[in-house]
């Protein structure tokens, strides 16, 4: 709740800053699967869900939340990521991390075969 409301307070390029690690406020939400706090970050600044995570080997955050096996994190992120982003090798990278994670289902499976 309390980031939440910081996030509200912040300016949209605020939410661009990587840490140490390379990791941006939406990655690590996705990482920890804070998807109300992913929906507040992405609604302040829409093109972080297009931002390479330089902790997790430049992935985008829709990946990293299927490497962390976040099914809910990775649903919300796929419906507001552009389907350009996950063309070619990205899009693959995807269906083998939701693959690996076990987030396949019919909603899921069904949106992953459009993907590539």
């Amino acid at each position: 709740k309390i980031a939440e409301e910081l996030v509200k307070k912040m300016q949209p390029q605020d939410l661009e800053l990587i840490n140490e690690y390379g990791a941006t406020a939406l990655s690590l939400a996705a990482i920890s699967g804070a998807t109300k706090l992913a929906k507040a970050i992405v609604e302040k600044n829409p093109k972080l869900v297009s931002m390479e995570n330089d902790h997790d080997d430049g992935q985008l955050p829709v990946i990293v939340a299927a490497l962390y096996g976040q099914k809910r994190m990775v649903r919300y992120l796929y419906k507001v990521t552009s389907k350009d982003e996950l063309q070619g090798e990205r899009g693959a990278t995807l269906l083998n991390c939701l693959i690996t994670a076990e987030i396949f289902g019919k909603t899921v499976r069904k949106e992953t075969y459009n993907i590539m």
